[in-house]
């Protein structure tokens, strides 16, 4: 199942790893506005984000957690998510930066806006190149 990395954040709003569902545009909305609260006028939803068509993917924002400083992220290692029945897997790789970088010393939090196809997902896993779970949630019936 196709799955994309559409948006990324550096400073998300949970401090440890997880993944949320955002089932709708308003739901989106809200998730979006801490990010522009001292900006005035209020920054709009990045164009890929306002884009998305919630009646053909679903979304999932997946969060790393804090880390010690700017050098984190998260990204996709496949571009192919897997489906075992109502559980959906991410290809996710939490990236740290290497010993030697330069990196800003400031906590960050980061997070991914990952969408796949609609389904209805009873669980979902992002885990790494090696199988490991860097984070899983189960899905409430709507």
């Amino acid at each position: 199942m196709p799955v994309r990395l559409v948006y990324h954040h550096q400073q998300c709003l949970s401090d440890t790893s997880q993944i949320e569902l955002i089932q709708d545009a308003a739901a989106l909305t809200r998730w979006w506005q801490p990010f522009t609260r001292q900006q005035l006028p209020a920054k709009p939803l990045p164009p890929d984000l306002a884009a998305i068509d919630f009646d053909q993917l679903t979304v999932f924002i997946v969060s790393m957690g804090s880390q010690p400083n700017a050098g984190y992220s998260i990204e996709l290692h496949d571009d192919q998510a897997s489906v075992q029945g109502a559980d959906l897997t991410i290809p996710a790789t939490w990236k740290e930066p290497a010993p030697d970088m330069m990196v800003a010393q400031i906590m960050t939090r980061p997070c991914a806006v990952i969408t796949v196809p609609v389904k209805r997902y009873e669980t979902v896993k992002a885990r790494d190149q090696q199988g490991n779970t860097l984070a899983e949630t189960p899905i409430s019936p709507e």
